[in-house]
């Protein structure tokens, strides 16, 4: 038998049991001892001359008399309530009897003792005392919906226990099976519907309650109402067995719209994540691949897409759970990968193991060189997203999710490197009037170069090791999708690694590849060739592949102007190559200003250009300059501040609409 309800007592889903009020009266406490209050003259005073205290006047040490003067008064329970519930609760139904009779407002009166102003009908309701509802009925006339204090009928009080009996007896007395609560607005069904008793809703269904009856219900929390409706709330609190005795019973229709908000079983058990509904719906052929209503008068095609729509991550699992999947061939595929992939649906779909399969490795990628040789998938991804084809950028993102990549990963960074007018700037101009080099575009090692640093960033922006967490998954599922994001960050962080290793190799061979192209006779070096292997081979972008080619003119510039007698025996014995090194090391100490980054940040037309163009220039002088043992701050002091008078040109595109045109552009990926 159920215990009481206790006051504060909250139902599933946030509604108010009945025996819940908005003020919960006092649980019933013993009386404190009442103060004495003097008012004799003291013995230190036997006539009376000290002035007596203000009323007002507060001394410590003193809660007796500051509780008799300020203290709430504390009321005592009426016995008569008292002894009521007593017997009721023992169920001594002569006593119940006798003390009506001698008091006869006991009947209907809500018990002040009694969490939320239960009357004698309501506790006897809720507690299953058929013989005393019956004696409270039958032989003493109690009014079947005498309201407790906070308004719950007696009926909900039924319903909310599940005492199927009860419901029975109380409607064939006349109880109201729609009746509203006054003050949160729910009817009797909803109370079952919250516990889930399948039996009270079916009773109280025959006796006439609505399961379509539509009412504003009071949020708890805040005070908000609500439209909604008994058979909302059910595919709310996922009560499935409740809708498929309704379906199977055909008090319900399979194509039943809500009439507020436009919306069918199907999507509305989706936007809600009721699961076991989901899986009744389908076990009775709802339609899964039709145009279905999402509200506001759009519509989008077929459960995956409702799904996407109302980021119900759950559901997807659920599907994926179930063995299905998406129909490549199906019309309206390429929008619906988009939407799974603005979610972040996606990888959990590719990455999700085929029925009767193990899961694949735990970084999930198929291809075994990217795994062993991470650097390999960043040189080539970097070289293909900057392409101008935008078939290659399309390509290029497709082929890396079919090789197990995750798109939280690949999205970011393939949007991140697309060209812009700041990325422009750092472009190939070739100085040298070869008319058979091109300008204006970035080499495939200058492409390498930017991917490193935009991959780095965007790994430092997203938690791999809770990358999806907080998506409403199972913990089977997070656990697994999170090992294959932080698996595969520590390959991109490895292959990040690598690359930067053989970026300082190269330059820390500067001066080496300066002796091999330097004419000894002529005290001349090759412009045009270093320039080429500067930004074709090492990726140097051009304003730095130009400052480096006037330091090491000026380094050569040094060693020449130094008359070999004056040459410390040290120098003097270094190889003409360690003393180059020397030569570039000196130069940079004495540089304070680099004019060809100063002049690329001036041609910068907006902060965010500016910002972009200073930390990918900055970012490679400083390894430079880290290879020759040299530690400069930034060489100048332009920062994201636009200049005076100079116009805003267009900002770097978000990588979320990059993003949209590749996946949108001819078709899915091949799953």
């Amino acid at each position: 038998m159920s215990s009481a309800p206790v006051p504060g007592q909250v139902i599933p889903f946030s509604i108010h049991s009945p025996a819940q009020g908005d003020v919960q009266p006092p649980a019933p406490q013993p009386a404190p001892a009442a103060p004495v209050l003097v008012t004799a003259v003291p013995a230190d005073d036997p006539r009376g001359t000290k002035r007596p205290r203000e009323a007002t006047e507060v001394e410590s040490g003193e809660p007796v008399l500051k509780a008799a003067r300020t203290g709430p008064e504390v009321q005592l329970p009426d016995p008569q309530e008292k002894a009521l519930v007593d017997a009721i609760e023992r169920g001594d139904q002569q006593c119940v009897e006798n003390l009506i009779r001698q008091t006869p407002d006991l009947l209907n009166r809500p018990l002040s003792c009694m969490p939320g102003g239960q009357t004698a009908l309501c506790l006897s309701a809720y507690k299953g005392l058929r013989s005393t509802v019956e004696l409270l009925l039958m032989r003493l006339g109690a009014s079947v919906d005498a309201p407790a204090a906070n308004g719950s009928t007696p009926l909900m009080f039924a319903a909310e226990s599940g005492h199927v009996d009860l419901i029975h007896l109380l409607c064939l007395c006349g109880a109201r099976p729609n009746a509203i609560h006054p003050n949160y607005g729910y009817p009797p069904l909803v109370y079952a519907i919250a516990k889930k008793h399948l039996s009270a809703c079916q009773q109280l269904i025959v006796f006439g309650a609505n399961p379509e009856l539509g009412f504003q219900a009071r949020n708890p929390k805040n005070g908000r109402k609500v439209e909604t409706s008994p058979l909302i709330e059910a595919i709310t609190a996922d009560f499935s067995d409740l809708i498929g005795w309704l379906l199977d019973t055909q008090k319900l229709r399979m194509e039943w719209v809500d009439p507020k908000v436009k919306l069918s079983l199907l999507t509305l058990a989706i936007k809600n994540g009721a699961r076991n509904v989901i899986e009744k719906l389908i076990a009775r052929q709802a339609n899964l691949d039709g145009p279905m209503e999402v509200g506001q008068g759009r519509s989008v095609n077929g459960i995956w897409a409702v799904a996407a729509h109302f980021q119900r991550l759950d559901v997807i699992e659920y599907l994926l759970n179930s063995g299905r999947r998406i129909n490549t061939c199906g019309k309206g595929t390429v929008t619906l990968w988009q939407r799974l992939k603005k979610v972040g649906a996606l990888s959990l779909y590719l990455h999700w193991p085929e029925p009767g399969h193990a899961s694949a490795e735990g970084d999930g990628i198929k291809k075994e060189l990217f795994r062993q040789q991470p650097e390999q998938f960043i040189i080539d991804f970097a070289k293909r997203i900057n392409s101008t084809s935008f078939d290659d950028k399309k390509s290029a993102l497709n082929e890396s999710l079919e090789q197990g990549w995750l798109i939280e990963f690949i999205a970011a960074w393939g949007g991140s490197l697309e060209f812009s007018s700041a990325i422009k700037i750092l472009s190939l101009t070739y100085p040298f009037h070869d008319p058979n080099e091109s300008t204006g575009q970035l080499t495939a090692a200058q492409q390498v170069q930017l991917g490193v640093e935009f991959l780095s960033a965007c790994l430092g922006k997203l938690p791999s090791n809770n990358l999806f967490s907080g998506q409403r998954l199972s913990p089977q599922t997070e656990q697994r999708m999170n090992r294959i994001a932080v698996a595969q960050a520590e390959l991109l962080l490895k292959g990040i690694a690598t690359l930067r290793a053989n970026f300082e190799q190269q330059i820390a061979s500067l001066p080496e590849i300066c002796m091999n192209l330097h004419d000894l006779s002529s005290y001349q070096i090759n412009e045009p060739e270093l320039y080429r292997k500067l930004t074709k081979e090492w990726g140097l972008y051009d304003p730095i592949a130009l400052a480096v080619l006037r330091l090491v003119k000026e380094a050569f510039e040094s060693l020449r102007a130094q008359p070999p007698a004056d040459a410390t025996s040290s120098v003097a014995a270094l190889s003409p190559t360690d003393q180059l090194k020397h030569a570039i090391a000196d130069v940079l100490r004495e540089w304070d200003k680099i004019p060809e980054i100063e002049q690329v940040m001036l041609e910068a037309r907006d902060p965010e250009q500016v910002e972009t163009v200073a930390d990918l220039l900055f970012e490679q002088w400083r390894k430079l300059c880290e290879v020759f043992d040299v530690e400069k701050e930034r060489f100048v002091s332009i920062g994201p501040k636009k200049r005076a008078g100079q116009e805003t040109g267009r900002e770097m595109e978000n990588p979320d609409d990059i993003e949209e045109k590749i996946l949108a552009d001819k078709g899915p990926i091949n799953a």
